[in-house]
């Protein structure tokens, strides 16, 4: 997302941008190493050369804060976080993490529209201990696939912008396995280190 007064629209635009201006265009996350800075890490390392200025701030509200009021250009935040904010115009949204554009956002561009490489977007999932049997997996599995089918649910998330999955535990760890491949190649090429 974007300050309205930032000239890109779109992530082509803020890769022409940054190019023609190395190092001068600066971007808010919450925090270095964070899930925010990886992103950003991610288009410059599919855009080849991209010098920005990286700006963490300790957490989403401090960040989201400046770029509101145009300290800093540029921050990536979650669709539930932020979607009132670029519904309303107080922010743009240049595009949305992921493989296709989301519902709730059609007229946003998905990342992979311009990087294609791009992965899964960040979601809320069910973590088990290894130990945890089977049939107990299967019945948080079964109830949680029950719940995402209800309409009230459904409607519910739909006005946050979420798309539900409800992908089977072993769908969900193939996906676990190709994510943390896919960003150690990103942590390893930006050098980052949480704080």
């Amino acid at each position: 997302m974007a300050n309205p007064a930032f000239p890109p629209n779109n992530v082509k635009e803020l890769i022409t941008l940054v190019q023609t201006q190395p190092g001068k265009v600066s971007y808010a996350s919450s925090g270095a190493g964070g899930q925010q800075h990886l992103a950003m890490e991610y288009i410059r390392t599919m855009a080849g050369s991209m010098d920005m200025i990286h700006v963490p701030y300790k957490g989403f509200g401090q960040g989201i804060a400046d770029v509101l009021a145009n300290q800093v250009p540029l921050i990536f935040g979650g669709i539930t976080a932020s979607i009132q904010l670029t519904k309303s115009g107080k922010l743009k949204a240049l595009a949305v993490t992921g493989p296709k554009r989301a519902k709730a956002l059609p007229n946003v561009p998905a990342i992979a529209e311009t990087c294609p490489a791009s992965t899964s977007p960040p979601g809320t999932d069910f973590w088990r201990q290894r130990a945890t049997p089977r049939e107990i997996v299967k019945k948080i599995h079964d109830d949680s696939v029950a719940v995402i089918k209800r309409p009230d649910f459904l409607e519910r998330l739909a006005r946050d912008g979420i798309e539900p999955v409800g992908n089977t535990p072993e769908e969900f760890a193939a996906q676990i396995k190709t994510d943390l491949a896919h960003w150690s190649g990103i942590v390893k090429a930006a050098g980052a280190k949480l704080d």
